[in-house]
Order: structure tokens, then sequence, then C-alpha cells
């Protein structure tokens, strides 16, 4: 009697789906992760942080690698860079040495859509529909990143095809819109 009472009044214990779809697999870029727009998962500890001048580095992840380089140079060695398109960009140091946890993130999400740039999902699935941009070159990622979601979105409505998340490439050309399995 008792595991059925606990049925009824929790229910949504047993009904609750327990898969992060935000989990992305980043890619390195210089022999360095690049965490853009999104969290690793492994414990980090801050290494140095520099400005990125140029609103444009979108464009240009390598240059952004090869400034942190510079400042390694000065004040030491660094496994990945997190930037989110704001000033202030990061070096980190992982705390644990285990290769096989550090490329692991917490992708971005944009109105409910999870947003996948120079990552790819860690969680199946299946593309749906592709999609590019235009790109200017002076605007930032996280305009080209509303842009993204806001095309994929009038697409899925205009056709009515679901979606869960973007995967956005470096050039914003071929870009798709998924859906997880």
């Amino acid at each position: 009697m008792k595991p059925f009472l606990l049925i009824c009044f929790f229910p949504s214990i047993f009904l609750t789906d327990s898969i992060d779809y935000s989990l992305a697999k980043v890619q390195k870029r210089g022999g360095k992760y690049i965490f853009f727009s999104c969290e690793p998962v492994a414990p980090y500890e801050l290494a140095f942080d520099f400005n990125f001048k140029g609103s444009d580095f979108n464009c240009d992840i390598d240059n952004l690698v090869l400034r942190a380089n510079n400042g390694a140079m000065k004040i030491g060695n660094y496994d990945g860079l997190i930037a989110n398109n704001n000033s202030q960009e990061i070096a980190i140091n992982f705390k644990a040495d285990e290769d096989s946890v550090n490329f692991i993130a917490h992708a971005d999400r944009i109105s409910g859509v999870y947003v996948f740039f120079l990552s790819e999902p860690m969680n199946k699935y299946e593309e749906v529909f592709e999609f590019s941009i235009k790109m200017v070159s002076t605007c930032g990622v996280r305009p080209l990143y509303d842009k993204a979601v806001s095309i994929a979105l009038d697409k899925s409505k205009k056709y009515s095809i679901p979606f869960d998340g973007i995967i956005l490439d470096g050039e914003f050309e071929k870009n798709k819109a998924i859906k997880f399995k």
C-alpha cells in the first residue's frame, strides 16, 4: 500500500526526464578548449583574464587564442578559454587533469533553444533543417546568436517543424536546427 501512496502523491518523481540536453563537447583551437557562451562542467580556476578588443572576433577565434597565448607568456600556461562576448575573456586551468571530461560544457539557451557554437551536442539528435545567416563583420557573436535563434524559430513556425536546438558553425553559413532523440 505504501508504494501506491508514494506514486499517487509524488508522480513527478517518476515522470521526470533526467537527460541534460545542454551537454556539449567543445572544440579545441590552437590546442586549447574554447568555451564560447557555454560553461565548463569540470571544476576550473582562473589562470588570467584579458580583453579581446574588437567586436568581430566571432569570425576569428584563432586570433582570440593567439591573444590569450600572448598573455600566457607573461603569466603562465592555461587549458582553455571562456569567452562570453563581453569585454572580459578568461583563461582557465582545470583543477583535475582529466582530459576525458574537460571538453564537456553546458550550452547556452536562448528563448528555450539550446545554442551550440564551436561545440557539438553530447546527446543523440537528428537534423531537421539547415539555415544560414548573412553576417555583418562588426556585429559580434551575441547578436548573431539572437539572429540565428530568431531565423530558426521563424522557419520552424512557418513550416511547422519543431526543433530543440541549433548548431552554429564558426562562419554562421551551415547552421543546423536539431531535434533530440
